[in-house]
């Protein structure tokens, strides 16, 4: 059993490890908003995260962001909750050298590469995995990936492809690659060999986040009991 005494579980930072990932838990809020005739029926679960057994649907959910990005959000989160001015100070200085900017609301991140790389290697790294059994396969297999890239026509087009063609090199593949960016939700349909996008605009965001994290502390209590 955790200890949370002097722990803000509703209004703080959620500790480190919780009983659901709020990633994965984040991306079923999600993609119940973006189709819930397909994802109602989703739980979590482990290789892959998102299961629906009646359907015999898995959804495998990563992230795909620059190198610095992850240690920019751990450095941020130490920041937020830090109370020495000293060392609030150093995480500061730390969050400048790795190019992010703090403000009173939030921790802006460096601008990136507009491009597709990371998420087309995330793509082929979840493939291999799927082929190799790290995953169960399911009659309908597909990859919600987390970003912050901004696309236009042309990448989505350009994405399209080379998804396909590199699916095409594996006995199972991903049916759908869905992948979320801030304002948006880029969905790619390689059994149709089509792309949409809709908008997820940041209000909308913000609240399923929050649905997400009441999740997370509603099953952080009753372990808790």
């Amino acid at each position: 059993m955790r200890d949370y005494n002097g722990v803000d579980l509703r209004n703080g930072i959620l500790p480190s490890h919780t009983k659901i990932d709020i990633w994965e838990e984040y991306a079923r809020q999600v993609l119940l908003w973006f189709e819930p005739s397909t994802y109602s029926s989703l739980v979590l679960a482990d290789k892959p995260d998102l299961v629906d057994t009646f359907s015999s649907l898995g959804v495998e959910v990563t992230r795909s962001f620059p190198e610095g990005s992850e240690e920019i959000n751990a450095v941020y989160t130490r920041y937020c909750i830090e109370t020495d001015p000293k060392r609030r100070k150093r995480f500061l200085e730390r969050l400048s050298q790795l190019g992010a900017q703090v403000n009173k609301y939030m921790c802006l991140h460096p601008t990136g590469r507009d491009d597709f790389s990371l998420i087309l290697s995330s793509h082929e790294k979840k493939l291999l995995l799927l082929n190799q059994k790290g995953y169960k396969v399911f009659d309908h297999n597909h990859l919600f990936i987390m970003s912050d890239i901004l696309a236009n026509e042309a990448m989505l087009k350009d994405a399209l492809l080379r998804f396909g063609k590199t699916a095409a090199g594996y006995e199972v593949s991903f049916e759908r690659v869905i992948v979320v960016v801030p304002g948006y939700v880029y969905e790619f349909n390689l059994c149709e060999n089509s792309y949409s996008f809709v908008e997820l605009n940041n209000s909308k965001q913000c609240e399923l986040a929050m649905k997400a994290r009441e999740s997370v502390l509603e099953a952080e209590q009753i372990s808790n009991r």
